[in-house]
């Protein structure tokens, strides 16, 4: 689209939740002819009168944009402040190439196909790849809150990237604000925000599990549509099923509720489909279901509100005192350079108890919270299978987190907190549904990602965010209490977890087998397919492996089918 002026043309991908705001806002600054009623032309407008530095900061959305200033001759990208919509780019022969889908990178030519082998060790350790790398070599994502400026010169093409958004500068802004958000002040921000993501003219639904950040979602909904719509998923395994906690909330709450019961069989039938729909290798086991959920919603909606952002923004992973406790309570810095030595040999060979022995190196090297937190949740704990990866390369690692000195300013839960917002929630969180999502056509939106809501959240001190009374997630559980009966929310979590374990030695066990035995000669050059067949046969054998397996499975099916 064309700005009114003739100087900008955009390409938008997304949502402007406020835009009819920002139209009432500038209609009193200029005199503006609306074309239509879209949020691109007014997006457009607001970047033609304040600039797009400052039209950025306004923006309350999911977005990602490319943006030509014919008089400046500069391209202007961005990406929205939680990473929920992508944006890959990269620079060849003095050309640059972009797009909002990894796949369409090589088909302009952007790449040979080459792999990155640093995305790829990265990938196994935390199954997704962290922004800004890509399974390619040459091509990047820009990332949550940043911007790409390109410029043509007479000598040629200038580019630098930016932040907008720092999830750490914005936090360190508001940790000693006098008067920090209360659950009033929360409750009032995160309803504005559901408001917002529920102006639509299609039909409209919500993602319900029964657990605090979805349950509260569709009871602020509810108010403001009577008629919505919930969805969930119902395992036939009990320890992995929320269904019924999602029924008895959707009855207090009378929505009109939908679930799909997921077996193995689904399972089998939609891996064959994960390479298509994620692009590059995603394995963040939940993304089966989450696909199969999509599914059903698009059945009869065509948006559908999420819960996800609360536990990042309101401490609502047990796993953050626990990663704490176990970190102040170390080895002494003496043995910790033991460790650190230990850690830098080989592992190819080790067999199941030298490998745990390992993964003890591993964790007692740990120089700061943030690398210590990052053995505790990632896998192939005890090294990457992949070549030319050394175990003891733990800068690769902690490259794509903010480093101690990033999160001085915060306490042990803070620091965590904040570094799951700024990687974990948009590199695995929002890619899982939106490309879950875009595969059928549906749209999610997601309320607890929005920028006054954030900062509201990091205000709050880690004692209120974890009181006696209430645990974790206090904030959130307080403001539930007034929409539904405290028995339906006084639960342990759960989580959006899947029987893997079992899924990969029944119906899923041919499917495994079938990627190990057919490896080709170059694979083995990339990976240690021999390792990978050892801790196969482990499992198989009765070991919990399935967390290190699902990875490695999922990049040998996405390198059978690019290969293909």
């Amino acid at each position: 689209m064309e700005s009114h002026c003739e100087r900008y043309v955009i390409a938008f991908n997304g949502e402007i939740y406020n835009h009819e705001d920002l139209r009432r806002e500038l209609e009193q600054t200029v005199q503006v002819k609306w074309r239509g009623h879209s949020d691109t032309e007014t997006l457009l407008t607001a970047i033609a009168c304040w600039g797009p530095d400052v039209a950025l900061t306004r923006l309350d959305g999911m977005f990602a944009f490319a943006l030509w200033d014919r008089r400046d001759r500069t391209m202007f990208f961005a990406r929205d402040r939680f990473g929920e919509k992508p944006l890959y780019w990269g620079l060849q022969g003095g050309c640059l190439y972009f797009g909002s889908e990894l796949k369409a990178m090589p088909e302009l030519g952007l790449c040979s196909g080459d792999l990155d082998e640093k995305a790829i060790a990265q990938f196994f350790r935390y199954r997704y790849i962290p922004a800004p790398q890509t399974i390619f070599k040459g091509v990047n994502k820009l990332r949550a809150g940043e911007v790409l400026k390109a410029r043509w010169t007479e000598e040629g093409l200038d580019t630098e990237l930016e932040f907008y958004w720092r999830s750490t500068c914005e936090a360190s802004a508001v940790a000693t604000r006098k008067n920090p958000a209360d659950s009033e002040t929360v409750e009032n921000l995160l309803k504005t925000s559901v408001e917002g993501r529920l102006n639509s003219d299609v039909p409209l639904g919500a993602f319900l599990s029964g657990g605090i950040d979805s349950s509260l979602t569709v009871a602020l909904a509810r108010q403001l549509d009577p008629g919505l719509k919930t969805y969930t998923i119902r395992f036939e395994d009990s320890r992995f099923n929320e269904a019924d906690h999602a029924m008895a909330v959707a009855r207090h709450l009378e929505t009109d509720h939908h679930e799909l019961t997921v077996t193995e069989q689904d399972a089998l039938a939609c891996v064959a489909s994960l390479s298509s729909v994620y692009d590059e290798p995603f394995a963040d086991p939940s993304q089966i279901p989450t696909i199969l959920l999509c599914r059903k919603a698009k059945e009869h909606v065509t948006v559908a509100l999420s819960g996800d952002g609360g536990d990042e923004f309101f401490a609502g992973y047990s796993r953050y005192a626990r990663i704490l406790n176990r970190w102040e309570g170390r080895p002494p810095a003496w043995m910790r350079k033991g460790y650190a030595w230990a850690s830098s040999l080989p592992v190819s060979g080790l067999g199941k108890s030298g490998e745990k022995i390992f993964r003890t190196f591993m964790n007692g090297r740990a120089e700061t919270l943030e690398e210590y937190a990052q053995n505790e949740v990632g896998f192939w704990r005890s090294g990457v299978p992949v070549r030319d990866i050394a175990a003891g390369e733990r800068h690769l690692f902690l490259s794509a987190w903010p480093g101690a000195d990033d999160l001085a300013d915060f306490d042990g839960i803070k620091r965590q907190m904040i570094s799951d917002a700024m990687v974990y929630l948009p590199d695995d969180l929002q890619v899982k549904v939106d490309r879950a999502a875009m595969a059928c056509s549906l749209e999610v939106r997601t309320p607890f990602l929005n920028q006054q809501l954030a900062r509201a959240a990091w205000s709050i001190s880690t004692d209120n965010h974890m009181d006696p009374t209430h645990g974790s997630k206090s904030i959130l559980k307080q403001i539930l209490y007034r929409h539904v009966p405290r028995e339906l929310v006084d639960r342990p979590k759960q989580g959006f977890d899947v029987p893997l374990r079992e899924w990969l030695r029944g119906a899923l066990k041919s499917w495994g087998e079938e990627l190990l035995n057919e490896c080709d000669s170059t694979i083995h050059d990339i990976v240690d397919v021999a390792r990978i067949r050892r801790v196969w046969a482990w499992h198989q054998a009765g070991g919990r492996r399935e967390g290190d397996l699902w990875p490695a499975l999922v990049f040998l099916d996405w390198w059978r089918r690019w290969q293909a």
